[in-house]
C-alpha cells in the first residue's frame, strides 16, 4: 500500500499484521479480526525506489515492521535484493540493513542512494555522508529536518545542494542539525525568512558556503530564536564556522 496516496477504498478486513495507519473514513480496519493488527500508527515506510532489480520500500528507523516476522531468518533468508536478513525478518521485501540503507551515492534527489532517502530512514543522531559524491543535488523540494541529523559533505569537492531558484533548501524544526563541507546554492522560498536555511533548533554550519540564495529576510539563514507569537518557543542557535 502507497505511503502516500491512498490505495484502499472501503471496508477492509484484515486477517493479520497490518502496515498502515488509519487514512480517512473510507479505509477501514476491523480490529476485532485479530488482535496483532496495528491501528493509528506510522509505519515507517519510505517511498517506492529501485534498491534491486524491482522497486521497494525501504523502513525508516523504528518501522513495526522491523524484526516483525516471527519466523528465522533461515526460513527466509534474502530480501527481495537479495540482502541477507538479519535476526528476525522483517516484514517485506527489504531488510533494513542501517549501513547499507544510509549510503549516499546518487546525485538524484530521490530514490536508492539518495541524500533524502537517507535523511528519511536515519536514526536519531545518525551522520549521513556525501564524501563519495561530487556534483549537484538539484533539489525538488525543500528537506525537512525532523530529528537530529550531521551530513558531511566532500571535504575534498564539495557538493553542491541547489535549489533551483525555487525553495528552500533545509527546514530545521528544533533539532540539533549539523553540516560540513556542502554549498547551498540557489534558495529562493516564497515564503518566511532563510533562503537555504530556517532555523528552529540547534543549528552548526562548518566549512560551508553559501552562493545566490534569496529570502524576505536571511537570504542564507534565517535564524528564529523566541518567537511565542509565531508559535516558536525552543530559542533557536545557530554556531557558523569557516
Amino acid at each position: 500500500l502507497d505511503r502516500v496516496d491512498q490505495d484502499v477504498r472501503g471496508s477492509v478486513l484484515s486477517r493479520g499484521y497490518n502496515l498502515v495507519e488509519v487514512i480517512g473514513p473510507n479505509t477501514q480496519w476491523n480490529p476485532d479480526m485479530d488482535s496483532t493488527d496495528l491501528l493509528g500508527v506510522e509505519s515507517g515506510v519510505a517511498g517506492l525506489a529501485f534498491f534491486g532489480e524491482l522497486p521497494t520500500h525501504a523502513l525508516a528507523c523504528g518501522s513495526p515492521a522491523i524484526d516483525a516476522v516471527a519466523v528465522p531468518s533461515s526460513s527466509v533468508p534474502e530480501d527481495q535484493r537479495g540482502q541477507s536478513r538479519i535476526g528476525l525478518p522483517d516484514i517485506g521485501s527489504h531488510e533494513r540493513n542501517a549501513e547499507l540503507d544510509g549510503r549516499v551515492f546518487s546525485l538524484a534527489d530521490r530514490g536508492a542512494g539518495s541524500m533524502r532517502l537517507a535523511i528519511e530512514l536515519a536514526c536519531p543522531s545518525d551522520t549521513i555522508s556525501l564524501d563519495q559524491l561530487e556534483g549537484t543535488i538539484r533539489l525538488e523540494s525543500t528537506i525537512e529536518i525532523q530529528q537530529s541529523i550531521t551530513i558531511l559533505g566532500n571535504p575534498n569537492q564539495r557538493v553542491n545542494l541547489d535549489g533551483g531558484d525555487s525553495l528552500r533548501i533545509f527546514n530545521v524544526e528544533p533539532y540539533v542539525f549539523v553540516i560540513e563541507w556542502l554549498n547551498l546554492q540557489n534558495a529562493h522560498p516564497e515564503e518566511f525568512g532563510g533562503g537555504a536555511i530556517r532555523n528552529t533548533g540547534q543549528l552548526f554550519v562548518n566549512n560551508c558556503s553559501f552562493f545566490g540564495n534569496k529570502a524576505v529576510a536571511g537570504g542564507a539563514i534565517g535564524n528564529y530564536g523566541l518567537l511565542p507569537n509565531m508559535g516558536i518557543v525552543a530559542g533557536a542557535k545557530a554556531t557558523i564556522r569557516n
